[in-house]
């Protein structure tokens, strides 16, 4: 658990994992999610909920996010990436 009270998962890596889209999910983008293998060389630790809009807006106050996918600020954050 962090400063900010969200709890966190630790992967031991190295991980290997599907990364994208099954061919038959209604509604995929070909282009962006086509499916393939994915290494991850290291461990790391990710959080066991999303993080939401204004969770996330404190880090990067200009930060833009596409309302079709999170409509309110109480939602979880869109377009974020797995570095950030």
């Amino acid at each position: 658990v962090n400063g900010h009270g969200q709890t966190f998962a630790v992967v031991r890596g190295p991980v290997e994992f599907t990364f994208g889209s099954p061919p038959t999910e209604p509604g995929r983008d070909e282009a962006s999610e086509r499916a393939h293998r994915k290494r991850i060389p290291r461990s790391f630790a990710i959080s066991t909920k999303e993080v939401t809009v204004d969770q996330f807006r404190p880090f990067a106050p200009t930060h833009f996010w596409d309302k079709t996918f999170s409509p309110g600020t109480d939602t979880p954050a869109a377009t974020v990436t797995f570095y950030q």
